[in-house]
């Protein structure tokens, strides 16, 4: 344990090494070839940990394929020429009812459906469809308190719809987020979405019926923009809101490993993520196998501090970490220097957020794509070469945790197998960028036609025709789609107003009460 700051959580960095960084971990595995084909659990290609920024039933269980390393950016998967299908909502519903058909009653109540249909509707080919079920596979996962890993299940054969079972997540248990109760994990996710629209219909009233929720489907996409961040995140994990008390979740008995020599540590003062100056901290789980790295960083303001001078007694001003989850994948908190949970941090930077800051867990996703982020340590050799300014002690319990670097390296390397074997049982190894992260990022940007179209259940053409009747009967924003791009924001203030407006004849629409409350 530190002196002088309570043991906390970390997030590695990511970016490019600098001079004397660490090489990425490696090792040889024999190639796949990426698609649907592919089983859970194949081999494929080494993904090489990203070099850390400081120096150095009723259908098919999908099984999604391989590729190469990770890029140390996010960006979309290549374009894909333009697909014409459309699944609309009384479809959706169709499906949904004769999968549950298909179920005894005492599990139905457990199942739930996510759509990619409003990616289809938009013109997705099969890679791009391919490459956000990949996302949701790692996205459900991410989320999961179960040791095994959860494959959604088709339902039907254009990858339009997908179901899960609440069980396999740990989704079926009571959670309370920001005050609110909830029955269950997916109640507190449809709750959060302002795409989670409560339809009514013959087909509707009977889905709902058997499921036992008034929600039974999400679009992919809506799921992963409100499931990874925020305290919902924390919460359908079970992430308690201290240090703490996630300490001793994870059963971590701090001063024993102290004593037994398990902890490694490593500090540096030139972070690609962050200005000031990092120290890094490994400790074992102790009631899974897994590791918890924790980074303590330095806020700018503060003053006279030093991770060499002191590297095991200084003050942090804010803490990020790692852990492995039942299921191998990582886990990822931020608190402040009180030790309190936080949903982000401007101590330490992401690029694809607007305004720099890291917000938990979207920013970290992406980061750690390959697992964990090599580091060097800088500690070690200065205490040498300065040892004159340390007491025999501290010098010799300096050396205790600020291991020599391949100890280190040796360290990182069997957390990242860890990880690496959990992508794998999940058909996820050798992604060349994380999907979850991409399909977020790509969600949160400006809404086009085609993009509207797909969410209000259309092809692009059908909405363009509509679009002079939506200008008069819901909102006048709505003309920019002719030619420009809506805000996210702002599409999702006119999404449901829109949705009713056209589904007034269709055999399930939006429940009556719902689009009554927005003038439709």
């Amino acid at each position: 344990m530190l002196a002088g700051c309570s043991i906390g959580w970390l997030a590695l960095g990511c970016g490019n090494g600098e001079p004397g960084a660490a090489e990425p971990v490696s090792e040889t595995a024999a190639p796949v070839t990426p698609g649907p084909s592919t089983p859970p659990g194949a081999t494929a290609p080494s993904v090489a940990p990203s070099v850390d920024s400081t120096p150095a039933g009723s259908g098919t269980a999908l099984t999604p394929g391989g590729g190469s390393a990770a890029p140390e950016t996010i960006e979309p998967p290549p374009a894909a020429q333009s697909c014409d299908s459309n699944v609309g909502f009384d479809e959706l519903y169709a499906r949904m009812q004769r999968d549950l058909a298909g179920e005894d009653a005492d599990d139905r109540i457990f199942l739930r459906y996510i759509s990619l249909a409003n990616r289809l509707n938009q013109g997705a080919c099969e890679p791009e469809l391919e490459h956000d079920r990949l996302a949701l596979i790692k996205a459900v996962n991410s989320v999961s308190t179960e040791a095994s890993i959860a494959l959604p299940l088709a339902i039907g054969t254009d990858g339009a719809l997908l179901r899960l079972d609440l069980r396999d997540l740990g989704w079926d248990e009571p959670i309370v987020v920001d005050g609110v109760a909830f029955t269950d994990g997916w109640e507190a996710i449809v709750a959060a979405s302002e795409f989670a629209v409560e339809f009514e219909g013959d087909q509707a009233d009977d889905v709902k019926e058997k499921a036992g929720t008034l929600i039974p489907v999400l679009n992919a996409d809506a799921l992963i923009d409100v499931a990874l961040k925020d305290n919902l995140y924390y919460e359908l994990l079970g992430i308690a809101e201290s240090e703490d008390e996630v300490i001793e979740q994870l059963g971590i008995d701090e001063e024993e490993q102290e004593e037994q020599k398990v902890v490694i540590r490593a500090g540096t003062s030139q972070s690609r993520l962050s200005r000031q100056p990092t120290v890094l901290e490994r400790l074992e789980l102790e009631n899974r196998p897994g590791f918890y790295w924790s980074r303590y960083d330095l806020a700018d303001a503060t003053q006279g501090q030093s991770n060499f001078a002191a590297p095991l007694d200084f003050v942090e001003d804010g803490i990020e970490a790692i852990f492995t989850l039942p299921n191998g994948l990582n886990a990822y908190v931020i608190f402040d220097a009180a030790g309190v949970r936080q949903t982000e941090t401007e101590l330490i930077f992401d690029p694809n957020e607007a305004d720099g800051a890291v917000e938990n867990s979207v920013s970290c996703s992406g980061c750690h794509q390959a697992g964990l982020n090599p580091v060097t340590d800088e500690v070690r050799a200065y205490v040498a070469a300065n040892s004159r300014d340390f007491d025999a002690d501290t010098f010799e319990e300096i050396n205790d945790s600020f291991l020599e670097q391949s100890e280190i390296d040796r360290a990182l390397a069997r957390d990242v197998q860890i990880y690496r074997s959990a992508l794998e049982r999940a058909g996820l190894a050798g992604l060349r960028v994380d999907p979850v992260s991409a399909v977020y990022v790509r969600f949160d940007g400006d809404v086009p036609l085609a993009v509207a179209a797909g969410d209000l259940g259309l092809r692009p053409s059908e909405l363009g025709d509509e679009i002079g009747f939506l200008t008069r009967q819901v909102d006048p924003q709505l003309s920019v789609l002719r030619s420009g791009s809506l805000t996210r924001p702002v599409f999702e203030e006119l999404y449901l107003g829109a949705l009713c407006a056209l589904s007034i004849s269709d055999e399930n629409r939006p429940v009556a009460a719902a689009c009554a409350e927005v003038g439709q």
